[in-house]
């Protein structure tokens, strides 16, 4: 794998989302009810969304087209379901 400056940064803002989503997390763990719910349904959808842009890193460095066409289409798969388990969240947060 070829690291450079470009992939190094990204890597560094990737690692940087998720302790915020960490510390996000730790902060909406003491709210119950149903808002409660919704802010860890939407940590929950960046979390997966931000495990998806780590996937598409990973198909970046691999010399094989068809086996990073697949994990591509698997990035994609992963963050259309984080939009939408967000946007579920920010749904029951709207309700109440």
């Amino acid at each position: 794998m070829d690291i450079n400056l470009v992939t190094s940064f990204d890597i560094i803002f990737l690692i940087t989302v998720f302790f915020s989503v960490v510390w996000i997390f730790s902060i909406v763990s003491g709210y119950g009810g149903e808002v409660g719910k919704s802010l860890k349904m939407i940590g929950w959808g960046v979390v997966l969304m931000g495990i998806s842009y780590f996937v598409e890193i990973w198909s970046l460095s691999l010399p094989d087209h068809h086996e990073a066409y697949l994990i591509v289409f698997f990035h994609h798969l992963l963050s259309t379901i984080g939009f939408l388990i967000i946007a579920f969240g920010f749904r029951k947060f709207i309700k109440k």
